[in-house]
């Protein structure tokens, strides 16, 4: 055998044995590829978890630039009470954490930076399940930011299917024992804090279970500002109330509208019957008196008395029939004295009508009064919402 051919067979041989090595390496490599999938098929669909205080547990970000694009899309089918399409958690304590961020760049609509979804039928499913357990600061479960300039940009949009009649759109709640926290709030710094619409139904409706707290409060904190502004488009009421209403302060109304009672007749339509208006506060009672022996003494009623300045009052006589003519003799304090110009023999009887300034020292005459001035509403952006792509998720 020459050297050349000695030296080929050397090189076969060497070939051989190298190949040998690099097939039992990917027979090793395949059977950690194999056990290691074997084991992520028992772990989490999605897992994350990051202990840096600025970091991020999940974050997931589409750039689809048409269809359905979503960062991260997450979906249970379990039947669990607590089964979640995505469950993030972040335990740091300072700084800006996110147990689950996504994030969107997606010029069209119906894409999403995060999408949960739940599809079990009964239960407690969650498609999105935000926790908090920071006992201090400004945390949050769910946190959802919009920074969009022009547009419909919303940062936490809530979207319910059910046609039952507790389902929900957006839910909250302080479910501490003895919180005196806010199930939702809303806050704008130029807009409305909170807008309900009801294309069918009303647009915000608010309940209380116990007594002397009320079901809707507002609070208007500056001079000027309003707790509650109703207004009253295109010939709608600005309110309709179903039941007592109570005022703890002043009644100002302002226009070309009347106080007025809406009465029944007897054939079913109502009338309106308009109040009687004065410079200054006064009540006014009536009542009726008799003659004897062509005179009478007339107490005020001791309940309308408590209330009205009993030594400064008006008296207003009306004879019933023949008295001979009535006057009143004497105006003393809580009563009142009346004759008959016949004298002696006139007897008869009399209506009454007693007008008398409030105990309480409230109002002056023809009093100044300063009307605030609402910002104004743009109804339409209240009545037509912008957003509709929403809808068709």
């Amino acid at each position: 055998m020459s050297d050349r051919t000695a030296a080929i067979a050397s090189s076969r041989t060497w070939f051989t044995k190298r190949r040998g090595l690099l097939v039992a390496a990917a027979a090793v490599v395949a059977g950690t590829l194999q056990q290691s999938r074997a084991e992520v098929a028992h772990a989490d669909p999605l897992f994350g978890s990051n202990s840096n205080p600025n970091g991020t547990g999940v974050t997931g970000f589409s750039t689809a630039t048409s269809g359905s694009g979503h960062g991260v899309s997450g979906q249970t089918s379990s039947s669990s009470d607590d089964a979640s399409g995505i469950y993030g958690t972040a335990t740091a304590a300072i700084g800006r954490v996110y147990g689950v961020n996504g994030g969107i760049d997606s010029g069209v609509a119906n894409s999403s930076g995060l999408k949960g979804e739940a599809s079990n039928q009964s239960g407690s499913t969650n498609g999105v399940w935000g926790t908090n357990a920071s006992t201090s600061g400004n945390s949050a479960g769910v946190f959802g930011t919009a920074t969009a300039t022009s547009g419909s940009a919303i940062g936490v949009w809530g979207r319910s299917s059910s046609t039952g009649s507790d389902a929900k759109g957006v839910y909250g709640e302080i479910d501490a024992a003895g919180g005196t926290g806010t199930g939702v709030y809303g806050r704008s710094f130029n807009g409305i804090g909170v807008t309900g619409l009801g294309p069918n139904n009303y647009g915000v409706v608010g309940s209380t279970l116990k007594a002397g707290y009320a079901g809707l409060v507002g609070v208007g904190t500056v001079p000027g500002s309003a707790g509650f502004y109703a207004l009253g488009a295109s010939g709608a009421a600005a309110g309709t109330f179903q039941g007592n209403v109570v005022i703890n302060g002043s009644l100002t109304v302002t226009g070309s509208y009347p106080k007025s009672a809406a009465v029944q007749k007897n054939d079913g339509t109502h009338v309106r019957m308009y109040c009687q208006e004065s410079p200054e506060p006064w009540f006014e009672d009536f009542g009726t008196g008799t003659l004897t022996n062509g005179q009478a003494l007339v107490p005020l009623d001791p309940e309308f008395d408590e209330v009205v300045n009993g030594s400064d009052y008006r008296v207003f006589l009306t004879e019933i029939g023949d008295c001979g003519g009535l006057y009143v003799s004497a105006l003393a304090p809580h009563r009142f004295a009346v004759k008959s110009r016949a004298g002696h023999a006139s007897s008869g009887t009399f209506h009454f009508r007693v007008v008398a300034r409030r105990r309480d020292d409230v109002g002056k005459r023809l009093e100044k009064v300063e009307i605030p001035t609402m910002a104004p509403i743009d109804v339409a952006n209240l009545t037509q919402p912008r957003v509709t792509s929403h809808n068709e998720r």
